[in-house]
């Protein structure tokens, strides 16, 4: 659970991998919220600039509608957390169970401390360790093609 100590070390630790900030909403926060999905999970503190300084960010029902209205809208949906602790906004964002998920402006992951769009081979390798991990993969000598007999 995120609490003001956590927050501090976060802000004081500046933006990475499981850190973005934000100084407030915009709808380009899809991209950042499917990146962590699609790494390793991560955090969005809303109210901090990039430079570590705490603007603020209030919690309306209106704010907290279009962040949730946003992750019900990747494909796959995923569940966020989302805490006002002090004048920040934190948004947790769980490693994706489902991966890859996209948004609207396409597929992106989390690198050192960017968001980035993924390229059609990064997409590539994302589906193939999905096809081995659920035995789909050509590799598994259980998966016949068209025509084949079971045995």
């Amino acid at each position: 659970m995120i609490d003001c100590e956590k927050i501090d070390l976060l802000v004081k630790e500046g933006e990475g991998l499981h850190v973005e900030f934000k100084e407030h909403f915009t709808s380009r926060i899809d991209e950042d919220m499917v990146a962590f999905s699609n790494t390793k999970g991560g955090v969005i503190l809303l109210g901090v600039r990039d430079n570590r300084t705490i603007t603020g960010e209030q919690i309306t029902n209106d704010l907290k509608a279009k962040i949730l209205s946003v992750a019900r809208n990747y494909n796959p949906p995923i569940a966020v957390v989302i805490r006002e602790v002090e004048k920040v906004i934190a948004i947790e964002v769980p490693q994706g169970d489902e991966k890859p998920y996209c948004c609207g402006s396409g597929y992106y992951r989390r690198l050192d401390g960017a968001t980035q769009k993924m390229s059609n081979q990064e997409l590539r390798e994302k589906l193939g360790d999905i096809a081995d991990k659920t035995n789909l993969s050509p590799k598994n000598k259980s998966v016949k093609s068209r025509g084949e007999k079971f045995r």
